[in-house]
């Protein structure tokens, strides 16, 4: 029996009404399911790293559950850092965490191509200084977590840049005293002197903490850091008007870590005022 052409129109309106319902259902299907799925493996070198720093540390958590150890401080003689300013590794994870979250739960990428490239070889750098140690990835770490302050694409202390600014100002603070804990090695004159080194560690953070262009961050940082070493020093004993203890070349460094400190801590509170 021939076919007419009212069964041919009948069959194509069936197609056109599948396939545009088919249609309909893949564009739900992106809107609600694939954009956010894709948005996710977009955020993955990111989240990826993220983990393998947190390992690094020693954690199980993508770095939130680091121990302050983790990062520790070299420093020279006399001028030790405390272990609970390692603490900012926790801090730098849960922000980093929640930025990126934040950018993939968000109607728009918040985190951009270029930031996440710049998260990923952050991470990189810095879950390797931590488990392998060694200046070279300390100095490494602290040029390139420091990257988009120095090109302009650091807008102030909120979500999105809050673990660079913190990684930025405790590896350059560890690259600092890293550098001068090695100058013994190469200056043998200088061997056993640890006073002298000290001073020439606390001359360099001063330089540090006094240079145009540090961001709020990190002089609240280098105020933290600084009144910490020195709050460790008076909680020894290092102030005590002893004669023993007056006369010991040590206090020269004490009363240099507490002007170093001064100035750091005001210049952090100017900062935040």
């Amino acid at each position: 029996m021939p076919t007419t052409l009212k069964e041919i129109n009948s069959v194509d309106d069936i197609c056109t009404d599948v396939t545009s319902k088919t249609e309909t259902l893949l564009g739900k299907l992106d809107e609600f399911v694939l954009n956010r799925a894709m948005r996710i493996v977009n955020h993955a070198p990111a989240l990826y790293t993220l983990k393998e720093l947190g390992a690094a540390a020693g954690s199980s958590s993508y770095g939130i559950d680091a121990a302050a150890s983790a990062l520790s401080i070299s420093a020279p003689a006399m001028l030790s850092v405390p272990a609970w300013t390692g603490n900012a590794l926790r801090i730098a994870c849960i922000a980093q965490l929640a930025s990126i979250a934040k950018s993939v739960l968000a109607s728009e990428d918040e985190l951009d191509q270029g930031d996440i490239t710049a998260l990923t070889a952050a991470n990189l750098v810095a879950a390797k200084a931590i488990s392998a140690g060694g200046l070279k990835w300390t100095a490494l770490t602290a040029a390139v977590t420091g990257y988009g302050a120095r090109n302009g694409a650091d807008d102030g202390f909120n979500i999105k840049t809050a673990s660079m600014q913190v990684l930025s100002s405790f590896f350059a603070v560890s690259t600092i005293f890293g550098v001068v804990d090695a100058i013994p090695s190469y200056v043998p004159l200088l061997s056993g002197q640890t006073e002298v080194v000290a001073g020439l560690g606390l001359l360099a953070y001063y330089g540090a903490s006094n240079r145009d262009g540090n961001s709020t961050t990190k002089k609240v940082i280098n105020a933290a850091v600084i009144g910490g070493m020195l709050w460790s020093k008076v909680a020894g004993g290092a102030l005590a008007l002893t004669s023993s203890n007056l006369l010991q070349v040590g206090t020269l460094v004490t009363a240099g870590t507490a002007y170093v400190a001064y100035g750091a801590i005001m210049k952090a509170k100017a900062a935040l005022a």
